[in-house]
Order: C-alpha cells, then structure tokens, then sequence
C-alpha cells in the first residue's frame, strides 16, 4: 500500500499541469491616437447637433402618422386589438408632442433635453413611444403576448416605420445623459480600433478630419463628481495634486502651457450634472469607474444666435439609408460565420431608384401604400409633409384578397 501511494505521489509531482490563464486587462496606457480623437470629436459632435435630432423627428412623424391611421381604423371598425387602446394612443401622441418641444428648445440653443430630468421637454421624454413599443413588439415576437397581425390594421407598415425611427434614433449614441449621473462615461475605447475605427457607428466624411483643439482661454478643468458648467465635448486628463496640509486641502497643479497628459475618451458632458468617471477594462469591476479630470476641448453654443452652421448640410448617416447592418459591411465573414445563422437584410430604395427585384413593396412616407412593383420599374417619389421617400420590401408577399 505504502508503495502504491509513492508511485500516485511521484506522478502527481512530475504532471505538467498548464499554466494559469492571465488574467485580461486591457492597455490602459492605450489612449486615442490623433486620427481616433479627430473621428471621436467628429461624431460626438455631429450626434449632439439640431440636423441629427431633426431628422430622427421626420422619421418619427412618419411612424406616428402611419400609427394614427391604424388607431383610427381599429376604431372605426370598433375592433378591441390590443397594440391599439385609446389610452395609450393619447398618451403616445402628448410625449410625441415632448419630441416637437425637444427639437424647439435645442434649435434655440438649449442644449438641456439632452439631460435625463424625465418630463415634458426632455428626449427622455419625447422617445418613450417609441421605445415602450419597440419593447412591446420584442414581447410579441418572443411569444410573451399575442396579436392577430392581419386584424390588426396596418400592423407591417406599423412596425416597419417604428424600426426606421429607431434605427436612426440609435445611430445618435452618446449624447443623451443616462438616468444614473454616478455611471461611468458612456464612450469608452472598449470596442474595435483600427482602419475603421468608428466607421459601423457613424458615416464620417472623405479626406482628413480637422485638428482637435483646446477650448480658448481660460482653461477649464473640472474633477469627477463636479458640476459642469456648460454643455460641450470634455476630454479626460490626467492632473497632479499638490500635497496639501497633513495630506488634506490638496488642489490640482495646472501648468501653465495648459498641456496635460489624456486619461481616457472624450465625452460629451451636460450642463448642471456632475462630470463622470470613466471606465477601463481593467478598471473597478464594480461598475463605478474611477475618477478622473474634464478638460473642456469644446463648449457647445451652437444655434444660441438664432443660425445653424453650415457644416451641418453635409452630414450624413448610415441608417436607414443603408440597408445592410454596419458591422456585415466592415466585418463580413464575422457576419457570415456569426452562430451559423444567416443575416436577415431590409432593403430600402429611394425614391427614384430602380426596384431591385419583383414584389410588393411600401413607403412609410403614404400610409396605404404597398403596391407591386416589377424588377427595374422606377419607384416613384411621393415628396409630402414626410421627407424623403423610401420604400421598405413588405413581409407579406401575398396579394390583396379580393
């Protein structure tokens, strides 16, 4: 026995376990590099202006006016369908009408219905249709509630048009402040960097992007937790403290150049709220961040004397314009291998444009609009109180029954 437990300890001893995995943490030394801030600065900036925010209002006209028809179907026939209660509908329209009044106040200069403060006159606000039914819709589809979606009057156009709105309501990413103040900053350098660094997030324009610079003087510097005197693109950096007396009353040490080293991502900060941490991969896994320094890089008062700027008429956005999901366009064999599973694509084709492949096919610019188009047959523009014309490939297939 004695020697049967010798030969078990000799083998145990000379086994080649594998090594222990390291642990991941991400560089934190890897800070934007000059093209990355001038992309970072070019999207923050283009996602917070009135343009971006104006047009996701036309595509929101467009879902409401496609669910106001349907509303007033359901009541005409004075069917009970449950997408569509009286009650709801109103208070879908009020907060629609919050939206109207967001637009109003930013085109003003007003630059607070970007900050969570809940009611009338805040995006919160003004997006809560269109987020509580996008939810809903989810719940449909996951089996959670129940729908005839043939009584249901325009049901494809419906959710059709919602998507729209929410698509480019989407692409509008971290601007609008979180409903918790002590949440790290929203833009991190988590995701992917590279040649295409932001590319599946946001269109960025052709040739090279202007310099970052500095806010003109006095330099404004405000530490995580402090009340940030304006609206605008803050960028962290890192600050010395002096030694204080018996290690308390210490205060930044700003040098007089004004350079300081970054700590992190720039993010665009908000009025009256309290300045972020920030939060690395390898940061506090609670969930908090860490403290940091703002340093201010640009204070946003656009249309405070009554103009937009002209660089705001060559914006452009990815979504719904572009039919195909951003990432199967920068990474499509990821998209391709992606669980196996094959990529469902909406096509959209403005109006003008040749239709692309024979079937029927609707505009949310016209409720009532599905119609059947042949392959090359010009799709026609419908112009209207709705913006531009775009027409979705309709899930039913089927024709009309007579």
């Amino acid at each position: 026995m004695d020697d049967y437990l010798k030969e078990i300890e000799e083998e145990l001893a000379n086994l080649q376990l594998p090594s222990s995995p390291s642990t991941y943490t991400y560089d934190r030394d890897s800070i934007p590099d000059d093209e990355e801030r001038r992309r970072i600065f070019y999207m923050l900036k283009k996602n917070s202006s009135y343009t971006a925010w104006a047009r996701v209002g036309k595509f929101y006209d467009q879902w409401m006016a496609v669910y106001t028809k349907a509303y007033e179907e359901a009541r005409a026939s004075n069917r009970d369908e449950y997408f569509f209660w009286e009650n709801r509908y109103i208070k879908d329209c009020a907060n629609y009408k919050g939206f109207a009044e967001c637009l109003s106040r930013l085109k003003k200069g007003d630059k607070r219905p970007f900050k969570f403060l809940g009611r009338f006159g805040y995006f919160y606000q003004g997006l809560l249709p269109s987020d509580s039914w996008s939810t809903r819709i989810m719940r449909f589809e996951w089996g959670e509630t129940e729908i005839d979606e043939v009584a249901s009057p325009l049901w494809n156009e419906f959710v059709s048009a919602l998507n729209i709105a929410g698509l480019a309501e989407r692409e509008l990413d971290y601007i609008l402040e979180g409903r918790h103040t002590d949440e790290p900053a929203p833009l991190g350098l988590h995701g992917f960097r590279g040649p295409n660094f932001l590319r599946d997030q946001t269109v960025l324009p052709d040739g090279e992007l202007p310099l970052v610079f500095d806010a003109p003087p006095p330099l404004r510097i405000i530490q995580t937790g402090d009340t940030a005197p304006c609206s605008g693109i803050w960028e962290p950096v890192k600050v010395e403290m002096s030694s204080g007396l018996l290690g308390m009353f210490k205060k930044p040490q700003i040098p007089n150049c004004g350079e300081l080293e970054l700590d992190g991502t720039m993010n665009y900060l908000h009025v009256d709220s309290p300045a972020p941490t920030i939060a690395f991969e390898a940061d506090a896994p609670n969930g908090k961040g860490r403290p940091t320094f703002w340093k201010l890089l640009w204070r946003d008062d656009r249309y405070e004397d009554g103009t937009i700027p002209a660089e705001e008429a060559e914006y452009q956005f990815r979504c719904p314009e572009y039919s195909s999901r951003p990432w199967t366009e920068f990474w499509p064999e990821e998209a391709r291998n992606a669980n196996n599973m094959e990529i469902t694509v909406r096509r959209s084709i403005p109006g003008g444009s040749p239709c692309t492949e024979a079937g029927w096919w609707f505009t949310p610019a016209k409720p009532g609009s599905r119609r059947y188009f042949k392959q090359g047959e010009t799709m026609p523009s419908l112009g209207g109180d709705y913006g531009d014309t775009f027409w979705q490939r309709s899930p039913d297939q089927s024709a009309p029954s007579l």
